[in-house]
Formats: structure tokens, C-alpha cells, sequence
């Protein structure tokens, strides 16, 4: 959650036009009320725990509505770079 939190941070950095249009919901985000930006899974292993995040790049055939970061209006390396520098800075 906290990963999704400092995304949206970013996102908004990027775009404040997206105020108001992204919605958090527990580890997923959401734009403009029902497409989905992000993937996210959490899951423990005997040895370890896992976690994978994502956020769209493209939303060429999924199988439900989705957004992207191109959606969005956000370049996806510059995404990247801020959003990596910021997790490892809380890490």
C-alpha cells in the first residue's frame, strides 16, 4: 500500500490534472472511477514474502477496463525513475 500511496504521489507531480480522478483502493489505483492503473499481489512463501507491483503501460487487451500511464498523460520512464528513487529512499 504504501508503494500505491507514493505512486499516486508521482502521478499527481507529473499531472495535478489528475486530482480528483485517481482514487486509491487499498493497494490498487483507479482512474476516472473504474479503470484500473495498477497490479499489485502480495502473498507469502515458506521461505519468504512476495510482492509484485505494476502500473499499465498499455491497456491493449485486458479483460476488464483499465488506464495507463500514457492515459494519464505521464511519461512512463520518468514514472519509473521518480518512483524507484522515492521507494528506495523509504526503504
Amino acid at each position: 500500500r504504501l508503494i500505491t500511496a507514493m505512486a499516486m504521489e508521482v502521478m499527481l507531480e507529473f499531472n495535478s490534472g489528475l486530482a480528483g480522478r485517481l482514487k486509491r483502493d487499498g493497494d490498487d489505483i483507479f482512474l476516472d472511477g473504474d479503470r484500473k492503473m495498477s497490479i499489485s499481489i502480495a502473498t507469502v512463501s515458506p521461505l519468504s514474502v512476495l510482492i509484485h507491483w505494476a502500473v499499465n503501460l498499455t491497456n491493449e487487451g485486458t479483460p476488464v477496463r483499465t488506464a495507463c500511464l500514457g492515459d494519464a498523460g505521464i511519461d512512463p520512464q520518468a514514472f519509473r525513475k521518480k518512483l524507484v528513487e522515492r521507494v528506495s529512499a523509504e526503504y
